[in-house]
């Protein structure tokens, strides 16, 4: 997976504009319903190691608490481009088995990458996932 193939699928998604700076590419939209607003990133690891993808960012701006929606948007949208279908499910499945009603900051480790998934308490949400 590349940065420009995840791009691709945020596009087919959210046909918002793309920012680029320097190593990151960078969206910014609102999502449906009540989801908040996403900024969301790919990064490589450098600026000539453009085929490889070192990190996807995905933060939101809440106006409530987490919701099941949202996770699934995220999961799917957002860092499904680099997993394939059956990671998205156990990350999802992850993900809905974390209490998010209060401020956390929870880990999952594989081989192939280390997820965080962080809820501060300025009703923000972020999934920031590291290519390994």
């Amino acid at each position: 997976m590349t940065p420009s193939k995840v791009m691709d699928a945020w596009a087919g998604r959210w046909p918002v504009p793309v920012t680029v700076d320097g190593s990151l590419h960078i969206i910014r939209v609102t999502l449906p319903g009540k989801q908040g607003r996403l900024s969301a990133a790919v990064g490589q690891p450098s600026k000539d190691r453009e085929n490889e993808v070192a990190q996807v960012l995905c933060m939101v701006k809440l106006p409530g608490a987490v919701q099941r929606q949202l996770l699934q948007t995220l999961v799917d949208g957002c860092i499904g481009p680099v997993l394939g279908a059956k990671e998205r499910k156990a990350v999802f499945d992850w993900l809905i088995g974390i209490d998010f009603s209060a401020p956390t900051y929870e880990f999952r480790r594989t081989s192939g990458y280390e997820l965080l998934a962080n809820h501060s308490s300025d009703e923000s949400f972020a999934l920031n996932l590291f290519a390994r």
